[in-house]
């Protein structure tokens, strides 16, 4: 990310790049004292024109209380939500452009989550 950093110079400031994992893990270990798959994954946002520093969206936590089935992450926040944020904020693009014409192809094509 560094490097993506300082290549892009000026162009650095008005940049966003969002990375979202393919899956998350447990909070809890398996019997083998590993951790599984898990329904909550992770995504961050980063660039120039981003005011960072921060967590978005709602935060659980990881204490027992609050796991999904008593061992993952609560899946707390929408994927999609968090793209159609940066598209709307950084593209200017309508809510309805969105949804008509970038989600519902996606939503076809099931690349994104709900």
């Amino acid at each position: 990310m560094l490097a993506l950093r300082e290549n892009p110079g000026e162009v650095w400031q008005d940049t966003v790049v969002v990375v979202i994992s393919e899956f998350g893990r447990t909070v809890a270990v398996n019997g083998g004292y590993g951790t599984d798959h898990s329904t909550g994954v992770l995504a961050l946002i980063l660039g120039g024109s981003v005011n960072g520093g921060k967590i978005i969206g709602r935060w659980p936590g990881i204490s027992e209380r609050a796991q999904y089935q008593e061992r993952d992450l609560f899946p707390a926040n929408g994927i999609r939500s968090l793209c159609k944020s940066v598209l709307h904020d950084q593209l200017g693009l309508s809510e309805t452009h969105l949804e008509d014409a970038i989600f519902r192809i996606a939503e076809r094509r099931k690349y994104w989550m709900a």
